[in-house]
């Protein structure tokens, strides 16, 4: 079982290891790079956790009443078995609590897994 958990700065090593395997053909992330947004007031991040590995993760930077998804990952075995749905609804209360009210992201355009599941989300 998993759990969602709030993202932190400490967590930026686990983070960049699921960016390299969730992204191997583009580019990735860093930890360097996770643990400066991770550690900015204006940065939220969720992520799902199982047995001390982060599966799955969405990071929003955050600005008035909007969220920019930054990005969004999920460990290959493991997409596709409602990790990414379950994250993005867990996200939304604690958008909510920090006046969010609109959300925007950018998706390649070839990655038509991706825009099947934000359209279906509502994006």
């Amino acid at each position: 079982m998993s759990e969602v958990i709030i993202l932190k700065a400490g967590d930026a090593e686990r983070a960049a290891d699921l960016h390299r395997q969730a992204f191997m053909d583009t580019e990735i992330w860093t930890a360097n790079a996770f643990q400066s947004l991770l550690a900015q007031e204006t940065s939220l991040g969720l992520a799902h956790k199982r047995d001390g590995q982060l599966i799955s993760l969405v990071l929003y930077r955050i600005a008035l009443d909007t969220a920019d998804m930054l990005t969004f990952a999920v460990f290959p075995s493991k997409q596709r078995t409602g990790l990414a749905k379950a994250l993005l609804n867990a996200s939304q209360p604690l958008l909510s609590a920090r006046n969010v009210t609109r959300i925007t992201l950018e998706v390649a355009q070839n990655n038509a897994a991706a825009v099947s599941f934000y359209e279906r989300m509502g994006f």
